[in-house]
């Protein structure tokens, strides 16, 4: 397994890499391991640009890819990505790990809110639920793709219940009116959850097999170290485990020696930063605009 992670903060270019790796006949298939569609990889592939958030890029080549435990998934986005891969006649052949846990409505109110209440602290969050989601899988009130399938009506009940009163409560909002437009579009993940059905399987072992079997796995690694939930610029990092060793976590597989590869990290020239958070020096003006028009690095808010 080569993991490849990025060493600042972020948009480094690692899609480039991973694509490039992933044409390799060396590699088998390709997985991820954290995040959700908060992160991603921007790749050209036979001429068209894929703004991949959630599928490796093996899945571009005809490979396989894996979406780890590790991850938190938006289902609506994930159909939209297949849906879009789909249109340029690729069939994209991917598996879901059952622990992945589902970004619900609730989750994107809430991190709405939480940005708004942390003031200066804010992190700088996407806005797509990615902190809440993991907020409640470390608080035991997590709904993964397993849960969703099996429709377990009490247990989604009682989340939605007890959701719908943080929610109001933290925001002013009726609960009656948040418990009906919650159990509506939670009604609608789990026809999606049966949707996706037929891909769920236990990615750790599959894994592990290929491992075993001295296949070769390319480990798309999302944003970068610095980010690091566990890394020093916590709060102002993303809610997962950015690193080589978290990679290992996330996608549920012992990292036995005969297993483990390469770590590359990508870097760039200049340092750039989505989001809020200490930085060292910045630059702005002309010279900023110039490099990120070059760059193409039109999204980024500071440039360093």
């Amino acid at each position: 397994l080569d993991i490849i992670v990025g060493t600042q903060y972020g948009d480094e270019g690692k899609g480039r890499i991973v694509h490039n790796l992933a044409l390799q006949n060396h590699y088998f298939a390709a997985a991820r391991a954290q995040g959700g569609n908060n992160a991603g990889h921007t790749v050209v592939h036979d001429g068209v640009t894929y703004k991949l958030n959630l599928l490796p890029t093996s899945v571009l080549v005809g490979k396989p890819g894996f979406l780890g435990r590790g991850m938190v998934l938006d289902l609506d986005v994930l159909a939209s990505e297949v849906s879009r891969i789909g249109e340029r006649v690729i069939n994209p052949e991917f598996a879901i790990d059952p622990r992945v846990h589902i970004i619900m409505p609730w989750h994107k109110d809430l991190d709405a809110l939480n940005e708004k209440a942390n003031g200066s602290y804010a992190a700088g969050s996407t806005g797509r639920g990615i902190g809440p989601v993991y907020g409640s899988k470390h608080d035991r009130t997590g709904l993964r793709i397993i849960d969703l399938m099996n429709n377990d009506a009490d247990r989604i009940s009682s989340l939605i219940e007890i959701y719908a009163s943080r929610v109001a409560h933290a925001s002013q909002q009726d609960y009656s009116c948040l418990r009906s437009r919650y159990s509506e579009e939670t009604g609608r993940l789990v026809d999606k959850a049966a949707f996706f059905s037929t891909l769920v399987e236990d990615v750790s072992h599959s894994l592990s097999s290929l491992l075993s079997e001295g296949k070769h796995i390319l480990g798309e690694g999302a944003q970068a170290e610095m980010l690091d939930v566990d890394a020093k610029y916590y709060p102002r990092g993303t809610s997962s485990g950015t690193s080589a060793v978290a990679f290992w976590n996330g996608i549920g597989v012992y990292p036995k020696k005969e297993f483990s590869g390469k770590v590359i990290g990508v870097a760039k020239a200049y340092t750039t930063r989505v989001g809020n958070g200490p930085f060292v020096t910045e630059i702005s003006g002309a010279l900023a605009d110039e490099i990120r028009t070059r760059a193409k690095d039109m999204n980024l808010t500071e440039l360093r």
